[in-house]
């Protein structure tokens, strides 16, 4: 699959449709991690900035936290994530009404999705092949404190394309709102287009790789230390918070009596993946993963 640097995928708060390509937020192939993770305004910004706006009104002190951001960089470009697009576009809005010299724009959680697990293709596949034949599935739990992005592959037959496949869902339409991953996760095992991959998982033969959020939730003691998945033992997974980590331990310990093989991302927060560098997803095996990264949290205004 190859994305065009020029393709339009990021909306105005106004838009109905994308009308923004990386290259006109000055995303080039030389972009720097830094440079990327700067664009990324996540949920919990949001609600800091918000909170100095309309609470503290101290707008001077909401402008310096969001300059903050840049880390020395000049650029006033923000991409928002979190939460529905709907509400990634009204905190848009909100914003550019606040700062009308920058540019508050939006990427669809379905887009982001999309992006974030292709990045981490190369690294799946590599789990699975190396297994010996232990295991035949892979599935991608990437989950944030709003969305949750689940995609699967095989070991001989590569990621699953067809649709139903892959789902980006919001788990909560606000941070205080409880959490509905459980419910998320057992409708994308019971879809059809998913039969194979539930196979696999009561054969005992799927592993599932928890990224994003959910690293924190287990816990970062037990996180990965570099580009690829750590195999996490129930007796760890056992550990982590009965509360914090109530959507891991389920999928863990008892979605089919514990029979998913569970592998833990890294903690390190890259945000953006570098696809958005040049616009283009290679095909599977030629890159190394981007996936190690905790998906930008919370939700919007």
């Amino acid at each position: 699959m190859r994305l065009c640097a020029y393709e339009k995928i990021i909306y105005l708060a106004s838009d109905s449709t994308p009308t923004v390509t990386p290259r006109m937020l000055g995303v080039t192939e030389g972009s720097s991690p830094t440079f990327l993770k700067a664009l990324d305004l996540g949920g919990r910004d949001q609600r800091e900035i918000a909170s100095l706006l309309h609470e503290k009104n101290d707008k001077a002190a909401a402008e310096k936290f969001l300059v903050s951001n840049k880390k020395g960089d000049a650029s006033r470009v923000y991409i928002l994530t979190g939460g529905l697009l709907e509400t990634r576009q009204r905190s848009a809005a909100l914003l550019q009404k606040a700062f009308p010299s920058f540019q508050l724009v939006v990427i669809a959680p379905e887009t982001e999705g999309r992006y974030t697990l292709l990045s981490a293709e190369t690294e799946l596949h590599r789990l699975a092949l190396s297994s010996g034949g232990t295991i035949t599935h892979v599935l991608l739990l990437a989950k944030g404190s709003t969305d949750i992005h689940m995609a699967w592959l095989a070991a001989h037959s590569g990621t699953a394309t067809g649709a139903g496949t892959a789902a980006t869902d919001v788990h909560k339409a606000e941070r205080a709102d409880p959490s509905k991953a459980k419910d998320c996760f057992h409708a994308f095992m019971a879809t059809p287009a998913n039969a194979k991959l539930a196979a696999a998982a009561e054969a005992g033969t799927c592993a599932v790789v928890f990224a994003g959020a959910s690293v924190h939730a287990i816990g970062k003691q037990y996180a990965a230390l570099g580009h690829y998945f750590r195999r996490l033992s129930k007796a760890e997974l056992a550990t982590s918070d009965v509360g914090t980590a109530d959507f891991e331990r389920h999928v863990g310990l008892e979605y089919l009596g514990g029979k998913l093989q569970v592998f833990l991302g890294a903690t390190v927060h890259k945000s953006l993946p570098s696809e958005l560098r040049s616009g283009t997803i290679p095909p599977m095996g030629t890159r190394r993963p981007q996936l190690e990264a905790e998906l930008p949290a919370g939700t919007a205004i």
